[in-house]
């Protein structure tokens, strides 16, 4: 009996996740967790919600801050994603994924000086690049700005 009711508890990511927030409802990892399970399910106003949050129980939580910037990103919200990554590095200066997506936003924005000043800090600070996931960012920035800073 107890296996089926935590049956339902799997049966996605928001209701597993759901189910760890009432266990732990002063953590801010579970709700982090939980807002990413909803951006899957392309409910960014509930992501939001869980972000914030989480972003209230640790205000030094630099996933969060990223989540909440992908979720602003989704939405079309560039000026408040930047934000959010700077959040995310300024608690974390070594955040490359904080980089990576400040990058990402700033070549949207076509402010290409900006994008290669993050990868600049990227390689400099010597973290390991997945290439293949990030090839796509740096032809483009190549190409639309003219250079391969």
């Amino acid at each position: 009996m107890l296996t089926y009711q935590r049956n339902k508890v799997w049966r996605d990511e928001v209701s597993l996740w759901k189910d760890v927030v009432q266990k732990s409802s002063q953590k801010a990892r579970p709700y982090n967790n939980l807002g990413n399970a909803y951006i899957m399910q392309g409910d960014f106003a509930q992501a939001m919600v869980d972000f914030n949050k989480a972003i209230e129980l640790n205000p030094n939580f630099g996933f969060a801050y990223c989540n909440r910037a992908a979720s602003y990103l989704r939405q079309g919200d560039f000026n408040h994603a930047i934000d959010d990554y700077n959040k995310a590095i300024n608690n974390d200066p070594e955040y490359t994924r904080a980089y990576w997506g400040r990058a990402t936003t700033y070549y949207d924005l076509r402010k290409y000086d900006k994008a290669w000043a993050d990868v600049r800090k990227i390689q400099e600070m010597g973290t390991p690049i997945d290439l293949e996931r990030i090839q796509p960012l740096l032809k483009a920035l190549k190409a639309a700005s003219g250079t391969d800073h």
